[in-house]
């Protein structure tokens, strides 16, 4: 990592969050706890807050982590396609109720807009991570993104919060690079 450039990219976020209102909340942890639940981070639309796990000793993962959350928020801030979709339809609620045994209408619908908000909100990690020059691994980071995207298809069916997949997907190489065109027809494969 470049450590004056992931700096730069905090500062230039805190900067943001002030423009459009937004409470930023950095935690010295390696995770969030809320509700008996485990979290990395989330942007709240709602309340404005975008909360973030993020230990003292600035680490790569908690930088990509910080740069994931932060699309969600310029998502939010841009009114993107996708999460426009996603949040007319409350989708990722339905997904998550899921979780608690509640059953899901058009879950297959719901599923498919979490996706799609998910691999828009990559694609803007992605260039985000290049226009800042992290150094951070990109063919990695791709990886990672696309085993998030997969990872929903796995809760869908397991009705578990799991580990992602990345260990699979590294294994066969087949995706070296972001593509959410490739991430949808593996989807589209496993039948949703």
């Amino acid at each position: 990592m470049k450590m004056n450039n992931v700096l730069r990219f905090i500062e230039d976020l805190e900067t943001k969050c002030k423009e459009y209102g937004v409470k930023l909340v950095l935690y010295d942890m390696k995770f969030i706890e809320s509700d008996g639940d485990k979290f990395g981070g989330w942007f709240d639309d709602d309340n404005k807050e975008l909360h973030c796990a993020f230990p003292d000793k600035i680490q790569t993962k908690y930088v990509e982590l910080l740069v994931h959350e932060s699309c969600h928020m310029d998502q939010w801030i841009e009114n993107t396609k996708y999460w426009t979709i996603e949040r007319r339809n409350n989708s990722l609620t339905e997904i998550w109720k899921i979780l608690k045994g509640e059953k899901v209408n058009k879950l297959k619908y719901h599923l498919r807009n979490v996706q799609m908000m998910e691999a828009e909100c990559e694609k803007m990690s992605i260039q985000k991570i290049k226009d800042y020059d992290l150094g951070i691994n990109i063919e990695r980071y791709a990886m990672k993104a696309n085993s998030y995207l997969l990872f929903y298809s796995v809760l869908v069916e397991t009705k578990k919060w799991t580990d992602p997949i990345l260990n699979k997907i590294e294994e066969e190489k087949d995706v070296q690079y972001f593509s959410v065109d490739k991430i949808l027809d593996k989807i589209n494969e496993v039948g949703y």
